[in-house]
């Protein structure tokens, strides 16, 4: 546990790294931790983990989805989902 929590002390976004690798990654990370028995990892802090990690890729979306009032009870999945429906959303307006 203490290992696989010192890799998540070093997640970070890679540069070139899609949407969907960077949270795969994270997620791998969290469940192999939850296996062994951890309860530390709530989905709070998943989220608050790869928003932190996702901000160095586009500040401007991270910021709208944390000052969203429901930002503290969504899930990684749900933040997942609301991050490609405001991309898509952004790329819409930009075409």
């Amino acid at each position: 546990i203490e290992s696989l929590e010192s890799d998540l002390a070093r997640y970070d976004w890679i540069k070139g790294e899609s949407l969907q690798s960077l949270f795969d990654r994270l997620m791998v990370l969290v469940n192999k931790i939850r296996v062994l028995g951890s309860d530390e990892w709530s989905d709070s802090k998943v989220t608050r983990l790869f928003m932190r990690a996702y901000k160095e890729k586009d500040k401007g979306l991270a910021r709208m989805i944390r000052d969203r009032d429901d930002y503290e009870a969504m899930t990684p999945h749900q933040l997942k989902i609301q991050q490609h429906e405001s991309e898509a959303c952004l790329d819409y307006k930009l075409s």
